[in-house]
């Protein structure tokens, strides 16, 4: 039986913040259908890879985690597949950069949000710690920057891509930036991985700009209505949930 391969976007396509339960339990019966049928299911996501496991009720079990926009890719026992990572100091430079314009910063590593200075208990997922001194040489896989508006984040990816694009690529994600090394995204991510599992038919869903390079390597993409509409040219099928795309890629030959 040929391999069918999906990958899906979490934020803003699986998982939604405001609405009760924030994640379908329909899609678990979807993503049920799609493995009777040959499929893999994982998530490609923006987050790190230790973001995603235990984050919320509802998460369907995945067969791969693409974390960090493509820089860290695990397995389904959270083993690590891939992973690149960004020189310490570019790191800093982009992390003082975004904290010293009243963003809110964090750095990727070893799979875990990295903060510094006192916890405020509003990130269950992240390692707070005093200073640079203590990561030490553990890798850093992505530069995550928070902003409050997406002038604010639009401005901001354009001004990091200028500046260090030699080195790293900043993907915009509504108000949001994941910077990562260059030659990472999304559609590398997947790529790899449909390698590993020897994918003959690929699949990505997202919902906003750093999810183009999936939808473009995906043999099928999906978005939905709601979607900006730069997303939505580049996805070949437009619908209104995920469970819709997973369904549709289960059914097909």
């Amino acid at each position: 039986m040929a391999v069918k391969l999906f990958a899906s976007d979490f934020d803003g396509t699986m998982y939604f913040r405001m609405q009760t339960p924030p994640i379908s339990p329909e899609i678990l019966t979807a993503v049920e259908e799609l493995r009777r049928q040959g499929g893999v299911f994982g998530f490609c996501t923006g987050r790190p890879t230790g973001a995603i496991r235990g984050f919320c009720e509802g998460i369907p079990e995945y067969d791969f985690l693409i974390g960090s926009s493509g820089a860290r890719i695990v397995d389904r026992n959270d083993e690590l597949i891939y992973e690149r990572h960004m020189d310490k100091e570019t790191a800093k430079a982009i992390y003082d950069a975004g904290t010293s314009s009243g963003y809110r910063c964090a750095i990727h590593v070893e799979g875990r949000f990295t903060m510094f200075g006192a916890d405020p208990g509003d990130m269950p997922f992240a390692s707070w710690l005093s200073g640079w001194e203590e990561i030490g040489n553990e890798p850093i896989h992505d530069v995550s920057v928070l902003t409050p508006s997406e002038e604010a984040a639009e401005s901001f990816t354009k001004e990091i891509n200028q500046v260090y694009g030699a080195d790293i690529t900043a993907f915009q994600n509504v108000n949001s930036i994941d910077i990562v090394p260059k030659g990472c995204s999304k559609g590398e991510g997947l790529k790899l991985i449909a390698e590993i599992f020897g994918a003959e038919h690929t699949y990505g869903i997202g919902d906003s700009l750093n999810d183009i390079p999936l939808l473009d390597a995906a043999d099928d993409s999906f978005t939905f209505h709601t979607s900006p509409a730069g997303v939505q040219k580049h996805a070949g099928i437009v619908v209104d949930t995920l469970e819709e795309a997973v369904r549709i890629a289960a059914r097909r030959e």
